[in-house]
């Protein structure tokens, strides 16, 4: 009788003979872009943190004006300069701005705004958080021409206890 193991080598052997005699045959697979709503697609997402620091990077070169407690990142994802995008999370008038240099250029004013909105969350204790959502349109590194793909980003509330340890997080997923 052949132990587990030898069934298991010789199956594998013979699965892998069996694809290798049909692959000449198979067509090639056609793979096609979805520049947005992927995560909705597959029902599923698995975030990045981005550390934010109060430290202006030297890629900075011009920022909007009037903004406050202003705090830096660099986003996970290289665009189609090959560069990394910066970005800036700061206060205007009582309401938290995204702001990232999806050119890398190092200006923060001339980039399209992304879409960035506050969410009004119930802490444990009935007090109101205000979350931050939104999304941003990023030009793909590896594709000339392809369309521009999206990010979503999410920024909680720093006076929240319960998420205390993301203060100084933003967090990130490719939808595409």
């Amino acid at each position: 009788m052949l132990n587990r193991h030898l069934c298991l080598r010789l199956w594998t052997a013979a699965a892998a003979a069996a694809l290798a005699s049909t692959a000449s045959a198979q067509k090639a697979v056609q793979l096609r872009l979805i520049p947005s709503g992927f995560s909705d697609k597959i029902g599923q997402y698995k975030p990045v943190a981005v550390t934010l620091s109060t430290e202006t990077p030297e890629s900075v070169k011009k920022l909007p004006a009037d903004l406050k407690n202003t705090k830096f990142g660099a986003l996970p994802f290289t665009t189609s300069t090959g560069n990394p995008a910066t970005v800036a999370v700061g206060e205007r008038d009582g309401r938290s701005f995204l702001f990232i240099d999806a050119n890398t250029n190092g200006d923060l004013t001339d980039d399209r705004e992304p879409k960035w909105q506050p969410k009004e969350v119930r802490g444990e204790d009935s007090h109101v958080f205000k979350h931050y959502y939104g999304t941003v349109e990023l030009p793909l590194a590896t594709a000339a021409g392809a369309p521009p793909v999206q990010l979503v980003l999410y920024l909680f509330d720093p006076a929240d206890l319960a998420r205390a340890e993301h203060k100084d997080k933003l967090f990130c997923y490719s939808d595409f």
